[in-house]
């Protein structure tokens, strides 16, 4: 008996990330600067399917407009900073881990009150403005806020990724210069923070699940198939003042993502807004004790 093994959820995570940070931290700042004057919204991108026939073709559509929404986050952390807030750093250690190179920087204790995991920032020797352009530059993403004034970052150095699909990197010269830097104890740098990448990291990981996901067939084919049709014909039942405490304190669109849940279809998907999360729990709450007291 042949027995398919597969990649642990963990360990398919990390790979994902880890190609997630090859592509953003070797990208050029100022080239995503220059470039999102002149290209157009969608070129390049493949249309959207309703249905797709493989993980891979699924993930070749959608892993290229996450990769544009992380440009678009920088573009836009760059036009709503209304003043530049260089903050400055020393390096106090750089080390080779895989591909990558985990820096510990020395900054001030506001600095470091001030970022989060997942920041993506840009290291420069020199501050510049707009239309300057300085020798050595790279992003780098806050991997953990250390002790007091340090943060501990992950860079790579190795080049720009040109091909997603082969991952083919092209080697920067500011990016090599930048290694030499950091590579020096005690050597000051200026810091910049760009935005923040963890909402659009745990998307990308989540697109990479697919694959292993139960009801991978079904998310790809957007085809329900039923197995006892006699089934979907009927809701799960609520008790009648449960029910009526419901519909007079949720609005339409709660109601629409209550009666799917409470259907028999093998998949449903309901978007829940931050507001709407906390709102919909108190309801519930409060309409499980009316429908218990009015039992009695």
């Amino acid at each position: 008996m042949v027995v398919e093994r597969t990649v642990p959820a963990s360990a398919s995570s990390s790979l994902n990330l880890s190609r997630f940070h090859r592509v953003v931290l070797g990208w050029d700042y100022l080239r995503l600067l220059r470039e999102s004057n002149k290209r157009r919204s969608g070129e390049g991108l493949k249309r959207v399917k309703s249905t797709f026939d493989c993980v891979e073709e699924y993930i070749s559509v959608f892993e290229p407009l996450l990769f544009e929404e992380v440009k678009a986050q920088i573009i836009q952390g760059k036009d709503e900073e209304e003043a530049i807030d260089w903050q400055r750093g020393a390096v106090a250690s750089c080390q080779k881990s895989d591909e990558f190179h985990k820096v510990s920087l020395l900054v001030q204790d506001e600095f470091n009150e001030d970022v989060s995991d997942n920041d993506l920032l840009l290291l420069t020797m020199e501050k510049f403005q707009e239309g300057e352009a300085p020798s050595a530059y790279a992003f780098a993403v806050v991997d953990h806020r250390g002790g007091r004034g340090t943060i501990s970052l992950v860079t790579y150095l190795s080049g720009d990724v040109k091909q997603l699909d082969v991952m083919e990197v092209e080697s920067s010269p500011r990016s090599l210069q930048m290694l030499s830097f950091l590579n020096k104890e005690n050597c000051c740098l200026w810091i910049l923070k760009i935005c923040n990448l963890s909402t659009i990291m745990r998307e990308y990981v989540a697109m990479h699940s697919v694959a292993y996901l139960p009801f991978k067939n079904l998310v790809l084919s957007a085809n329900e198939k039923s197995h006892s049709g006699f089934l979907e014909d009927r809701a799960w039942d609520v008790p009648k003042p449960l029910m009526k405490y419901l519909e007079d304190n949720l609005n339409s669109s709660q109601l629409d993502a209550l009666h799917a849940g409470l259907s028999h279809k093998p998949f449903v998907l309901i978007q829940v807004g931050k507001n709407e999360s906390k709102g919909g729990r108190r309801v519930f709450k409060e309409a499980s004790r009316e429908a218990l007291f009015s039992r009695y």
